[in-house]
């Protein structure tokens, strides 16, 4: 009986050990603040005034300067990489 019992029950704690981790992070928001690349006489990445989350909703962040619409992006260093997308309630 405990050759049977003690798998049983480690096999049950790491499965819910798995799926109360994953639960976690997904419903971690990363929130950010959005850049849009640069035209040719500014910086390479121009912060706006827009907070975006770096996890994918489906919809980008976009950002319109009364001119035209951007897609916002992250920035590492002073390059913008990476797609931003809009915060989700």
């Amino acid at each position: 009986m405990k050759k049977f019992l003690i798998p049983a029950v480690l096999i049950i704690m790491s499965t819910g050990g798995a799926l109360a981790s994953k639960t976690v992070s997904s419903s971690a928001k990363a929130v950010t603040q959005g850049y849009r690349i640069g035209n040719m006489n500014e910086d390479p990445c121009v912060p706006v005034e827009k907070s975006c989350e770096t996890i994918n909703t489906g919809t980008l962040c976009t950002y319109f300067d009364g001119t035209s619409t951007h897609n916002l992006q992250n920035i590492s260093g002073s390059v913008c990489v990476g797609e931003l997308y809009e915060i989700q309630p």
